[in-house]
């Protein structure tokens, strides 16, 4: 049981200072200016794919009910928060949770938005445990090509 508590003590130390370090090396205009004020309980695990048409965000949510997430732009900003409540279907009522490592409470993620992003188009499902963040882009502007007379003297 003494090991149990330790290893769940480093691992919250590790995901801490993994959150910091990643915070550190963002550049400040992409830093969350909340980051010390809302503190959170976990941060869910993301991928993020940038194509010519849209920017995808993927969030690893299992357990997560829909009535208890938020996704929302603010500031160039997608910031997605919620919370998942510990289940306590999982075991009997007699049974001693010794170990716990699925993380539970509330958790925030935020992401900076590129600036040729569409966010009045955003578009989000929830689906499997994964939330799905779909923003599309702008056409990249294609002017006409013509000639320009050069005159001499």
């Amino acid at each position: 049981m003494v090991r149990d508590t330790m290893l769940n003590k480093l691992a919250e130390m590790k995901r801490r200072m993994d959150a910091l370090y990643a915070e550190s090396f963002k550049p400040e205009n992409e830093q969350s200016p909340d980051m010390e004020t809302a503190p959170v309980d976990w941060e869910p695990s993301a991928d993020v794919t940038e194509r010519e048409d849209a920017v995808r965000f993927f969030i690893d949510l299992p357990g997560v009910l829909e009535s208890e997430l938020t996704v929302e732009v603010a500031d160039n900003r997608l910031v997605i928060r919620g919370k998942r409540e510990i289940s306590i279907e999982d075991a009997p009522a007699s049974a001693c949770r010794c170990h716990r490592e699925r993380p539970y409470g509330s958790f925030r993620r935020v992401f900076a938005i590129p600036g040729d992003c569409l966010t009045e188009s955003i578009g989000a499902e929830l689906k499997a445990g994964v939330l799905s963040v779909e923003i599309p882009r702008q056409a990249p502007h294609r002017g006409t090509a013509h000639k320009v007379e050069v005159r001499s003297e």
